[in-house]
């Protein structure tokens, strides 16, 4: 998957949604790096990350990306994931994109 010049989003802002972040990152991507979690949880990203701390799932509604990368631990059929996945491209896990 070439990611470069596309929007990577990622549902997770935990250890393997940062690492996700990264690879995104070095392959050119832009990132966006959603979570439930506040702002302190979202202090080790790279600052060219950008962060949405407290994601509800209207806010998620209201996403527009090519790829969805989902963190292990969240209920990809839950409603979370599904508000986040309305206008986005594909949605894979985390495992996958790795």
């Amino acid at each position: 998957m070439k990611l470069a010049n596309k929007h990577i989003a990622i549902l997770g802002v935990g250890r393997s949604g940062r690492a996700a972040a990264a690879l995104a990152l070095r392959e050119g991507a832009r990132v966006s790096v959603w979570d439930k979690a506040g702002v302190e949880a979202f202090s080790e990203l790279p600052k060219t990350v950008e962060s949405h701390p407290n994601a509800s799932e209207a806010d998620g509604k209201t996403l527009e990306a090519d790829v969805l990368v989902v963190s292990p631990g969240i209920d990809t059929y839950g409603s979370y994931v599904a508000a986040f996945s309305e206008h986005v491209s594909e949605v894979i896990g985390e495992v996958e994109f790795a």
